[in-house]
């Protein structure tokens, strides 16, 4: 039989291997401003999608500045599930080729 000692120390081991399996939060260091703005920011390019004819893809390249685009890439990470974001990524970035839907290396 195992003793309450033995078992705290067999939970704790538990506890431990399952945080080792989450996935890491990225978004962890962000601070307050940073994510009220990414959430802001995000649904207003969602409204902003419905609206245009060229949907997410039209409105997130809607712009002359790598540096807004990547702000818009950001707040669209930060507001949308990995996969989702995937889609809509492939849709903007080119493709070396048609079977092949990742986007190129090096391509933004």
């Amino acid at each position: 039989m195992i003793d309450a000692d033995e078992m705290v120390a067999l939970i704790e081991s538990c506890r431990h291997e399952m945080q080792a399996m989450l996935p890491v939060d990225e978004f962890a260091s962000l601070s307050s401003k940073t994510r009220q703005d990414y959430r802001q920011l995000g649904r207003k390019l969602l409204q902003r999608a419905r609206y245009t004819e060229g949907g997410v893809a039209e409105v997130m390249t809607a712009t002359q500045r790598p540096t807004t685009f990547y702000k818009r890439v950001a707040a669209l990470r930060y507001c949308l599930p990995p996969g989702i974001l995937w889609v809509i990524m492939s849709a903007i970035l080119p493709r070396e080729n048609n079977d092949d839907p990742r986007p190129t290396a090096g391509a933004a």
